[in-house]
């Protein structure tokens, strides 16, 4: 059972901070300390909300991918790979899978997440809310 999702913007490094700023501008949201084993990741904070939407720096073109977050990842891998979908690489909170058309994503632990970022008019105009992605 997928909990939350996460849509992930993935940027080449030498542009991440750029997109980071513009993507916490636009959304009304907050750039964490960036985090990962290289800090590659900035999840972009909303008030009063958990986080759905993270930049992260890669070594290509860039593109995006959802992180699933579910409660049993071995199974969910399971129902995933046999409906076609491959496993590029485990890690003990982190499996990534491209769909049988080649799309990138990943499953995560579910942590309790509930709390989706508002959409909040307010002084100055309307604020703006990211919690989806759309996969071309």
């Amino acid at each position: 059972m997928i909990r939350w999702t996460y849509a992930f913007l993935d940027r080449p490094a030498a542009a991440v901070a750029r997109a980071t700023a513009f993507w916490a501008s636009v959304t009304d949201t907050r750039a964490s300390e960036p985090w990962g084993d290289e800090g590659e990741f900035t999840s972009l904070l909303a008030e009063g909300a958990d986080t759905c939407l993270v930049t992260q720096a890669v070594g290509g073109a860039g593109g995006a991918h959802p992180d699933l977050a579910v409660e049993d990842m071995t199974a969910f891998t399971g129902r995933a790979t046999g409906l076609g979908a491959v496993v590029r690489a485990r890690r003990p909170e982190l499996t990534v899978l491209r769909s049988p058309a080649g799309q990138p994503f990943c499953l995560v632990p579910w942590r309790g997440q509930r709390s989706v970022p508002p959409v909040v008019t307010g002084p100055g105009g309307v604020r703006s809310r990211a919690d989806q992605i759309s996969l071309d």
